[in-house]
């Protein structure tokens, strides 16, 4: 997709800790399955996002993501699930790191745009931009998104202490959070995040960089091999 060049299929033979990115596309993750899905060959049209953020350093990157992207709780929660994991396995190191994150990380002050409606957001939680209901490790919520539908899905948990956002949590694995009153939940086509403190970020399990963001879907863009409804 970063190429821009449209003859250019992915093929994906999964090998990594959370397969989030494969359960929503149907992508086999047993390897021989998958190498028979790959050397079939066929593929289909799906969105992914695309995302221009801020490297600590001030440069201005652009990069594209698959599942989502979190701002708050997000990148404690992988850089410290990606360390413990080798040690605890996949679900309990990232159930460690989100209870470590809710207790580290303070909420922040957003300001954001979302298809063109500007809206404060105080004391964020976590916010998330998702085009794929599978968070990680077991964690997902029960959004109505698609494939290849157009939309990112916001949602955002804030105003909370961090007992009440330990109390969320429960939700998150049943998938359940998206029934909750006191969350936002908004289907949209692009977004921006900007907020006056350093604020990082991070997307498809990684941190990358700080806010301000500026985010859209990109409909069908990536020819995927193995896909499939």
């Amino acid at each position: 997709v970063q190429s821009g060049r449209s003859d250019l299929r992915m093929g994906v033979l999964y090998s990594g800790t959370s397969p989030d990115f494969c359960k929503f596309h149907n992508i086999p993750i047993r390897p021989s399955d998958a190498a028979d899905a790959l050397t079939a060959g066929s593929s289909r049209k799906v969105d992914v996002g695309r995302i221009t953020y801020s490297e600590k350093n001030g440069e201005k990157t652009t990069a594209h993501f698959g599942c989502g992207v979190n701002v708050g709780l997000g990148g404690s929660v992988a850089r410290t699930s990606n360390r413990l994991r080798r040690f605890t396995g996949d679900v309990i190191g990232t159930c460690i790191a989100v209870l470590y994150s809710v207790v580290v990380t303070r909420p922040v002050d957003l300001e954001i745009v979302v298809d063109g409606s500007p809206q404060r957001l105080s004391r964020v939680n976590n916010l998330s931009v998702l085009k794929n209901p599978f968070i990680a490790s077991g964690l997902r919520l029960n959004l109505d998104l698609q494939t290849d539908d157009g939309s990112l899905v916001l949602f955002v948990v804030h105003g909370r202490t961090r007992t009440s956002v330990i109390s969320v949590l429960p939700g998150f694995y049943s998938g359940k959070a998206v029934d909750r009153d006191d969350v936002v939940i908004t289907k949209c086509s692009q977004l921006s995040i900007r907020s006056s403190e350093r604020t990082e970020i991070e997307f498809d399990g990684d941190p990358r960089g700080i806010l301000p963001a500026d985010i859209e879907v990109l409909p069908r863009s990536l020819d995927l091999i193995g896909a499939s409804k």
